[in-house]
């Protein structure tokens, strides 16, 4: 199809707090973060023709899940899935459904409901991919890490510390986010010297387990 560049435009977002969220249960997320949004863009329900859901944690009924809430009963609802990047794929496929022509104003919806599930590494259970054998996203992630060294003759102190300097940004921009889950910077010695998840990945390196929704609205 080409570049899709000035064929679409996000006219509204919103999202929930990310973090601890045992007050909220799914529909609440996904009610809170899309009427955000919609009140960003200066639309209403009636104005959505289709839905894109980005989940990994779910099995089924997900975009069911979503219209429900919504109570977007009469437009069809599309799950996405691609690992971290999923909410991310929520809003790539809602782009090109806009600019193909297909719909003029859609809704892409992400979340996850993580903390019911415990606070340790989450398993990857189901997968097809070689890389979930090592059992665990921090393990995942380090193993691709590792990988990256090799192919590229970078000592492994000095990796670590690239990979440092990554959690060091993230971090000071959460600190200045009023909905981030971590609100503080770390700096570089901390995040180099902090206990050991997966090797060469620190504490620091590796995301929390956490709850949040987030929504944009395309047209």
């Amino acid at each position: 199809m080409g570049n899709i560049k000035d064929k679409v435009a996000i006219i509204g977002m919103g999202c929930t707090r990310y973090g601890d969220l045992w007050n909220m249960g799914v529909p609440d997320m996904i009610i809170e973060c899309c009427y955000e949004a919609y009140e960003d863009a200066g639309v209403g329900p009636k104005d959505i023709e289709a839905v894109f859901v980005g989940n990994v944690s779910s099995s089924m009924w997900t975009g069911a899940t979503v219209t429900e809430a919504l109570q977007l009963d009469k437009i069809p609802a599309t799950r996405v899935e691609n690992n971290c990047a999923t909410a991310a794929e929520a809003l790539r496929v809602g782009a090109f459904s806009v600019a193909s022509g297909m719909y003029d104003t859609v809704l892409c919806v992400g979340f996850e409901k993580l903390k019911d599930y415990g606070s340790g590494a989450l398993e990857m259970p189901g997968s097809l991919h070689p890389i979930s054998v090592v059992g665990s996203a921090p393990a995942s992630f380090a193993k691709s890490a590792v990988q990256y060294f090799e192919k590229y003759k970078i000592p492994s102190d000095k990796g670590k510390e690239i990979i440092a300097k990554i959690a060091v940004k993230n971090h000071a921009n959460g600190a200045l986010h009023p909905k981030a889950h971590f609100r503080r910077a770390v700096t570089l010695e901390t995040a180099v010297n902090a206990p050991i998840i997966a090797w060469p990945l620190g504490l620091f390196d590796c995301c929390p387990v956490t709850d949040g929704a987030s929504a944009a609205i395309i047209t």
